[in-house]
């Protein structure tokens, strides 16, 4: 029998190069910078829809930039930032080691109670199925 390899465990850098852990947390920036950028767009009262009439794209082009999974070029990221009126810097700084030992990832498990969906069934009560959620967060 084998053992499932869970995302957590995927997740897990306790045992991770300083590489690694460089790596992990660059990308960790990369995610909070265009968080960033979006929670900045909906304080200016901004739709996707404004931000796209100002660069003159559509907002689905938006809406693919915002996702947590985006690579945008620098004049993208530029463009977008114009559009909302904010500004960006960028820093450059030495990995002085300091990352190597961190473990910043918990997992957390829970159940959620969900209704069974009986498309045939118009009326009554659903029956109820448990789902166990695992999750990788940062700590």
């Amino acid at each position: 029998m084998s053992t499932a390899i869970t995302l957590a465990d995927l997740l897990n850098t306790s045992n991770h190069s300083a590489s690694q852990h460089r790596a992990t947390e660059l990308a960790r920036g990369d995610y909070k910078f265009i968080a960033d950028l979006v929670q900045q767009r909906k304080a200016a009262g901004l739709t996707q829809e404004d931000v796209a009439a100002r660069i003159g794209i559509s907002q689905p082009s938006v809406a693919k930039f915002e996702r947590h999974d985006s690579d945008p070029k620098l004049s993208t990221i530029r463009r977008y930032a114009h559009a909302i009126g904010a500004m960006i810097g960028h820093s450059v700084q030495p990995d002085d080691g300091g990352l190597t030992h961190r473990k910043r990832w918990i997992t957390v498990s829970f159940s959620v109670d969900m209704p069974v969906i009986d498309k045939t069934r118009t009326v009554g009560t659903y029956p109820v199925e448990s789902k166990r959620l695992d999750f990788a967060l940062a700590a």
